[in-house]
């Protein structure tokens, strides 16, 4: 177990993520940024798994603060067509950052592309694995949802980001706040917050409303905490 630090002030215990994190808020609030501290942080720890961005600025960002020849060694930069074989052999000693490339495809072909490279994902994944999917209830299938929901059972370090919680049906998003237990929570658009505070307890949804841009709210074991953004991100 491993500390990572998530914002200015804000320390998180490893085992914390097989609890599932939601990121959460509009865009140009910092999910992003946090995103990025995340990735550094797991980098920094020889730590395994899998990014899913089908954007690439994530990716790209992620890309240019590795300056150590161990940190760029131990991330494999792909797009969402990487083959099997070669997902299974890089996922056994490095993180993979899979880059879709959303305004060039289009949504239809990238979001596509991406649920399949997240179903083969789960086929070969293992216990103490990180899974960090950005826009991940666009890649959603009804199949991929239960998986989604099954990450902590299968030992997973999984963290979900969305700027939309209603892309999810109401019985989806109570299911989904019985599965993943914890929250980063940048200011949404006020019906998202409203919708959050009946599926976790101790919202409030005037306090998410009044969310400085770069401040979040963090939901972890139960306690809630207000932190700003770190930045700059440190390099590796």
């Amino acid at each position: 177990m491993f500390d990572l630090h998530l914002g200015a002030s804000l320390r998180v215990p490893s085992v914390a993520f097989k609890d599932g994190f939601f990121v959460t808020g509009n865009a140009g609030q910092g999910k992003s940024v946090w995103l990025e501290q995340l990735m550094i942080e797991v980098i920094k720890n020889r730590q395994t798994g899998l990014l899913l961005d089908p954007f690439g600025d994530l990716a790209s960002e992620v890309q240019g603060h590795l300056k150590t020849s161990g940190a760029k060694n131990h991330v494999m930069f792909s797009d969402f067509e990487v083959p099997q074989k070669q997902l299974d052999i890089f996922l056994k000693d490095k993180f993979v950052v899979a880059s879709g490339h959303l305004f060039k495809d289009g949504s239809r072909m990238t979001l596509k592309l991406g649920s399949t490279l997240l179903a083969r994902f789960f086929k070969q994944a293992k216990s103490g694995q990180w899974l960090i999917i950005d826009e991940a209830f666009s890649f959603v299938t009804d199949d991929l949802f239960e998986q989604y929901l099954q990450a902590g059972k299968l030992g997973l370090n999984a963290v979900f980001s969305a700027m939309d919680f209603y892309q999810l049906s109401e019985e989806e998003r109570h299911r989904f706040a019985q599965h993943i237990k914890n929250l980063i929570i940048y200011k949404p658009r006020n019906i998202k917050a409203i919708m959050m505070a009946k599926e976790w307890k101790g919202l409030n949804p005037e306090q998410i409303k009044a969310l400085r841009q770069y401040h979040f709210q963090a939901l972890v074991d139960g306690k809630l905490s207000h932190h700003a953004a770190q930045w700059p991100i440190e390099s590796i």
